[in-house]
């Protein structure tokens, strides 16, 4: 593992693998960058280095995929796999908002219709099993 001072890494940078304090407490991982504010609180903790089997880079490219767009649109799994997580966000989206308007209706009305609730929940089961993966690495810009 290699140790990097935190005063020398660069603002906003992205690790290639997660990032230490100590070997089982992660600051970072490769998807989150590393900012000033967690650079602080790094050293207002007492520590003045991080490990990483990684290395910083300016910008986050996923596992697996180089850069340039030969490297995304030669790989049709890649491609299936961004479909599919893609799909993985529009459904928590919409269980999102179902959920919501659910406790609206129970909260105005008072009482839970648990027919529809077992309608929705069926094919809500079904996505989970299948998309789980998927679902786990969702963004939640919601």
């Amino acid at each position: 593992m290699n140790n990097f001072p935190v005063e020398e890494i660069p603002p906003l940078s992205y690790f290639t693998k997660a990032v230490y304090i100590d070997p089982q407490f992660i600051v970072a991982a490769p998807e989150m960058p590393f900012t000033e504010s967690l650079a602080k609180a790094i050293t207002e903790w007492g520590f003045t280095e991080v490990h990483s089997e990684g290395e910083p880079k300016e910008s986050y490219l996923p596992n697996g995929i180089g850069n340039g767009i030969d490297s995304i649109t030669g790989s049709r799994q890649t491609i299936a796999d961004l479909d599919k997580l893609q799909q993985a966000e529009r459904f928590y989206a919409s269980f999102q908002h179902y959920i919501a308007s659910l406790f609206s209706q129970v909260s105005i009305k008072g009482t839970v219709n648990f027919g529809s609730v077992a309608e929705n929940i069926k094919p809500a089961c079904e996505f989970v099993r299948d998309g789980r993966k998927f679902l786990m690495r969702a963004e939640r810009h919601i």
